[in-house]
Formats: C-alpha cells, sequence, structure tokens
C-alpha cells in the first residue's frame, strides 16, 4: 500500500470516528439526528438550504466531513515528511496537531462558512461538556 493511499485510509478512519463521536455525542446532548448534523455540515457551504434538502445534503455534508478530515490527514503527512522533528515525536505532535485543528475549525473555518450566522465564537471557550468533547474528537479522533 503507498503511504499517500494509508494516509487518505487514516484521514476516512479520522472523519469515521469523529462522525460517530456526533452522532453520539449530539443525539445524547440535544437529541439530534444524524440527518441534521450531516446537513449542518453542508451548511457551511451551503447556507441554511442545507436543512430543507434532505438525504441529498446530507449526503453533501457527509461528503465535505470526510473530504476535510483527508486533507487535514495529507496536511499532517506532509508537515512531518518535511519537518523532521514532527516524524521523530509523531504521537505529541500529531496531539499539538490536533488542537491546533480544533482552533483552526472554531475560530477560521466556521467563521468564514456559510453557515456562520454572526456570533462570534467565545474566547477562551466556555469549559463544559460540549467543549471536553470537542477538544477530545480533535486531539485524539482526529490529531493522533
Amino acid at each position: 500500500m503507498t503511504r499517500i493511499r494509508t494516509v487518505i485510509l487514516g484521514g476516512l478512519l479520522a472523519g469515521l470516528l469523529d462522525i460517530l463521536d456526533a452522532f453520539i455525542f449530539w443525539g445524547w446532548k440535544a437529541g439530534a439526528k444524524p440527518m441534521r448534523i450531516g446537513q449542518s455540515v453542508a451548511s457551511g457551504l451551503m447556507g441554511e438550504a442545507a436543512r430543507q434538502g434532505g438525504w441529498g445534503t446530507f449526503a453533501v455534508g457527509m461528503v465535505l466531513h470526510f473530504a476535510m478530515a483527508v486533507v487535514m490527514a495529507l496536511v499532517f503527512y506532509h508537515a512531518a515528511k518535511s519537518i523532521a522533528v514532527i516524524a521523530k515525536h509523531a504521537i505529541a505532535d500529531s496531539l499539538v496537531y490536533g488542537l491546533g485543528l480544533y482552533a483552526v475549525m472554531t475560530y477560521v473555518v466556521v467563521p468564514l462558512s456559510a453557515a456562520y450566522v454572526g456570533q462570534d465564537p467565545k474566547f477562551p471557550p466556555e469549559f463544559g461538556i460540549v467543549l471536553l468533547n470537542t477538544l477530545f474528537c480533535h486531539i485524539v479522533l482526529v490529531g493522533l
């Protein structure tokens, strides 16, 4: 198996773990259905229209979600290939990378998306179960 194929499969695995966590956590915390979660991801590209699209916008959301996870894995792979210290300390650095992913997604990607509703994310974020779950997902399930 080629290295790039391995990285892509790793990105897909990270995406799967992350979306399963979202389905379970938000189903428990807010009664959100998987369809709504997928549409929420699609709303980053499509805005409010994603919520009206049924299975089609759910599918768009899933494609976007997994594409972002693969891109995140490819970025880490190329960084590790280019910067020797990252490859040498891959586990520790992947945890730091996951924390960076949280910051980029929370403070750059979401505010720039069509899903943005004009309310800036809090910094520092409010401590609680949502933050702990979000950090766990980005640091462990995606970063690691």
